[in-house]
């Protein structure tokens, strides 16, 4: 019988977000589905020129959703029973620029958006640039975790470790960002200053692998 022991290690790795994105959910609404578009189509112009007055260059605003479908109610009728009542429709169109971790320049975008009758749902993340470093090094500290535990517990058993027979690993497809976010109301109210006193968190990403090793003899 093939003697084996099998350790989980895990890893973690911290940097400092060096990477702004920032998100904008436009939204129109008409009973006449030209208008409801062409509103949409106004918005967005309104969106970028804004951006593009602070400073944003255009390739790196990009659209992430669009859609436009018809809107319907459930309203009861006199004699109970529910129907479906069209209500519009609905131009949705999400987008998302980024720049360098600049907040200055965030409280400039926002400020600049404030100006124009668009409302845009914002939600602002934290990330970083080089996503695959960080990624690397969580791995790297948990096969470390992984190999000290197992030489740990092979000494306390008394016995030989020997080769790796198996790994297993999953990636999770994670994308780091920092734990801080600044969301439509608050950021609006503050967009005419004090962005310069806002320092998003670091960010922290763990990771997990399971190693098999052979186990050998008794320890010489």
């Amino acid at each position: 019988m093939e003697r084996t022991i099998t350790v989980t290690g895990t890893g973690k790795a911290v940097r400092n977000p060096d990477l702004t994105v920032v998100y904008f959910g436009l939204t129109s609404r008409d009973p006449d589905y030209s208008v409801a578009l062409s509103s949409g189509e106004a918005k967005l112009s309104a969106l970028k020129d804004a951006l593009s007055g602070v400073g944003i260059d255009k390739k790196n605003v990009v659209t992430v959703n669009f859609d436009v479908r018809a809107d319907y109610q459930s309203v009861r009728n006199k004699d109970g029973s529910f129907v479906n009542e069209f209500r519009g429709y609905v131009c949705s169109h999400d987008l998302k620029a980024e720049f360098g971790l600049d907040m200055p320049l965030l409280g400039k975008v926002l400020s600049a958006i404030s100006e124009y009758d668009i409302n845009p749902d914002i939600r602002t993340e934290f990330t970083i640039k080089d996503r695959s470093e960080i990624n690397d090094e969580a791995v790297e500290n948990a096969v470390r975790d992984a190999s000290s535990k197992a030489r740990l517990l092979a000494a306390a058993a008394g016995v030989a470790l020997g080769d790796i027979v198996n790994v297993n690993y999953h990636y999770s497809g994670f994308v780091p960002a920092s734990g801080t976010q600044l969301r439509s109301a608050k950021m609006m109210m503050a967009s005419s200053g004090g962005f310069d006193e806002i320092t998003p968190d670091k960010i922290t990403v763990e990771d997990s692998v399971s190693i098999m090793w052979e186990i050998g003899g008794k320890a010489q």
